[in-house]
């Protein structure tokens, strides 16, 4: 995730802290449902987590386009990537902020 962040160097510290907490919690989820993840799926799932953030945190979020040619390096295709995000969407019931996690504002 650290290496993805490099590449956007507009998104805040606030984005990775929020992406790092979201793929936390979306591990934590799918490890309670009995369902492993394949290490090479890692790298999607971080890159769409990000993604996810992004839109909730910078002024400037990242849109698909520049992650899927920029930070992606066109490994996963675009409907890949949405796929993801649903997925993640659906196993963390849209609860994408942690009400535990405190809040920097």
């Amino acid at each position: 995730m650290i290496q993805v962040f490099r590449v956007f160097k507009k998104s805040t510290p606030e984005t990775f802290f929020l992406s790092a907490s979201i793929l936390n919690r979306y591990l934590n989820m799918k490890l309670k449902m009995g369902t492993t993840i394949e290490t090479k799926d890692l790298y999607l799932y971080g890159l769409v987590i990000i993604f996810m953030a992004s839109k909730l945190e910078d002024i400037r979020p990242i849109i698909l386009d520049e992650l899927y040619n920029e930070a992606g390096h066109k490994l996963f295709s675009k409907e890949q990537i949405v796929k993801a995000e649903q997925e993640i969407l659906r196993t963390l019931n849209f609860r994408i902020l942690d009400s535990k996690q405190p809040s920097l504002y």
